[in-house]
């Protein structure tokens, strides 16, 4: 019955663009909130397969904008804790004797 979901169901939702962002956003969503390698991961990871062999050009144009916005997610956020602990070694002050 898997392959037959993924064949009927999830290429058909492929090859409708519209629904494509809102299907991946829930995707990407559910594998960050499960472990990588789980039974759930390597679902989602199929369905993914199958709905870009749907439509390759916006799966992969939406997954790499997601990951270029948590890319600079990150970045943000280690430049902000750089200035940070700068901030503080300046006012607090070094003690080379620790």
């Amino acid at each position: 019955m898997y392959p037959s979901l993924q064949s009927k169901v999830w290429y058909t939702i492929g090859t409708v663009e519209i629904l494509l962002p809102i299907v991946l956003d829930i995707f990407i969503s559910h594998a960050l909130a499960n472990q990588l390698g789980s039974k759930h991961a390597e679902i989602v990871a199929d369905t993914a397969v199958t709905l870009a062999s749907a439509n390759t050009e916006t799966v992969a144009g939406f997954i790499v904008s997601r990951l270029r916005k948590y890319i600079f997610i990150f970045i943000y956020l280690c430049i902000h804790l750089f200035i940070y602990l700068f901030n503080f070694i300046k006012i607090k002050g070094f003690n080379e004797n620790i």
